[in-house]
């Protein structure tokens, strides 16, 4: 009986092959939900430090940046809040922040060449800082967003909120 395939060995063949198909089908599913619930998590992990930064930095706005606009607990400097503005407004300034807050990175998923930010500072009448990326008026809907919110004061006293998103 030399050379002859026993039927409970091909069942068992059969049944081994298809077991490791069923596994890796498996690992293949949960791994681009893993990576996904990843992304989600580090972009919202970017947005809440940056709004650390902001919060409890005090900022030096030159070559390299440093962000932070605390002038004392809880309390931002109107100062530089304007100096992060005008540091948004012009492209230099904006590709300095990205490096400085490493966001350089590409995205997963995504033929972007780094990861955006928005940051909106205002009080109850007026928008004070609106720093960002300039491509379009509102952030973008079919993406992965992290986002970050906080209060603090401005040095005259007036009730501030900081919106960080990324994406």
């Amino acid at each position: 009986m030399k050379g002859q395939l026993v039927f409970e060995f091909v069942v068992a063949a059969v049944l081994l092959f298809a077991i490791i198909i069923y596994s890796l089908n498996l690992l293949n599913i949960n791994m681009t939900e893993y990576r996904n619930d990843y992304h989600r998590n580090d972009l919202e992990i970017r947005a809440t430090q940056i709004s650390e930064l902001l919060v409890h930095n005090t900022g030096d706005y030159t070559d390299p940046i440093i962000l932070g606009l605390s002038s004392g607990w809880t309390t931002l400097s109107v100062n530089d809040m304007t100096t992060l503005q005008t540091t948004c407004s012009n492209a230099v300034g904006y590709a300095s922040l990205l490096e400085s807050l490493d966001l350089l990175e590409t995205p997963y998923m995504s033929a972007k060449p780094n990861i955006d930010f928005n940051i909106t500072i205002q009080n109850i009448s007026a928008v004070l800082v609106s720093c960002g990326d300039t491509s379009s008026d509102h952030v973008p809907t079919n993406v992965h967003v992290g986002y970050a919110k906080r209060f603090s004061y401005s040095e005259d006293g007036s009730i501030l909120s900081i919106e960080v998103w990324t994406w």
